[in-house]
């Protein structure tokens, strides 16, 4: 029974964590709509690009059908892929071309390793989600060889560049723990304590995320962090400020980074990682069964029995003998 309700939780946190990644692409797309251009975190292509709107919107497209495709959890693989390659092509595209510039300025450093951070996500969602389409009639059931592989992959440096994040954000915090202290809100005591506390925090899950040691309630933790802040922080300044674009992307960027530590979290669960290595040993084993399957009842025999054996050694050797 334990262990059954360790596994609901699972599940639970699981799926908390996927709509919350869901609800902030969905939150993304529809501001691109509202404001009518890109945001800080999830633009493509150069802004003085002729078509800027056009472009605008079809990113704010893309996010919103990948959300609800991950939301509904249909075809949520292929949405998930789709999102990390729209996070890190900017990344690419946006930030890689004026790094000198950004590694000189907080603010925008911060926005390089967010963004980096949702693609990171969007990695381990895809990871750990069912690979559906990768069926073929007549084919052994699960996942190819080269569908896991690919999702392992995939784990991996969703997982590094998730800790690498979490890291700058924990050092930010200690740069300016003044200003962390002053967005926190005034009836909480002791705040620039809890600025310090946050950058520990931050820093300490970072290091469990890269060496998977206590992983899970480090991300866990680190999930719940992140949805106190919607509630507490983000909810009352958006609330305060409902025509401002930054309070909004502030408040869906937390949610969607609590919805992806709740996901790495329930990536490794036990039952789940014994699940994968079951299905790694699947096409092997399913070569092996038909290596040793019986023939069919009307194949024809051969050397049935020892007699006709015997008998067919001896017509051999009465035909040598007369050549």
């Amino acid at each position: 029974m334990p262990h059954r309700v360790t596994a609901e939780t699972l599940r639970l946190i699981e799926v908390c964590g996927r709509v919350f990644v869901a609800v902030a692409m969905v939150g993304f797309g529809v501001q691109h709509f509202v404001y009518r251009g890109f945001l800080a975190g999830v633009e493509l292509l150069p802004e003085r690009l002729p078509g800027h709107t056009v472009w605008a919107d079809l990113t704010g497209a893309v996010l919103i059908v990948c959300g609800v495709l991950i939301a509904i959890d249909k075809r949520s693989r292929l949405a998930a892929i789709i999102l990390a390659n729209l996070f890190f092509l900017s990344e690419l595209f946006r930030r890689l071309p004026g790094i000198g510039a950004i590694v000189q300025d907080l603010s925008k450093r911060t926005v390089v390793f967010e963004t980096l951070s949702l693609g990171a996500g969007c990695l381990i969602l895809a990871a750990m989600l069912p690979d559906g389409e990768s069926q073929t009639p007549g084919a052994h059931s699960g996942p190819s060889p080269n569908s896991i592989a690919a999702s392992q992959t995939a784990a991996i440096v969703g997982r590094i560049f998730l800790a690498v994040s979490v890291a700058v954000f924990g050092w930010t915090h200690l740069l300016i723990p003044k200003f962390i202290a002053y967005l926190i809100p005034a009836w909480m005591p002791a705040r620039l304590f809890l600025a310090y506390f946050t950058a520990v925090a931050f820093i300490a899950a970072a290091i469990a995320i890269a060496t998977k040691i206590a992983i899970r309630p480090a991300a866990n933790l680190l999930g719940l962090m992140f949805f106190l802040w919607v509630v507490t922080l983000h909810a009352p300044r958006v609330a305060a400020a409902l025509h401002n674009p930054d309070e909004w992307n502030s408040l869906f960027m937390c949610l969607a980074m609590s919805g992806i530590c709740f996901v790495l979290a329930a990536s490794f669960d036990p039952a789940r990682q014994e699940s994968h290595s079951a299905v790694e040993s699947g096409p092997a084993h399913t070569v092996a069964l038909r290596l040793i399957r019986p023939a069919p009842a009307n194949a024809p025999r051969v050397f049935a029995n020892r007699p006709q054996v015997e008998q067919a050694t001896q017509i051999g050797d009465k035909k040598r003998d007369s050549a």
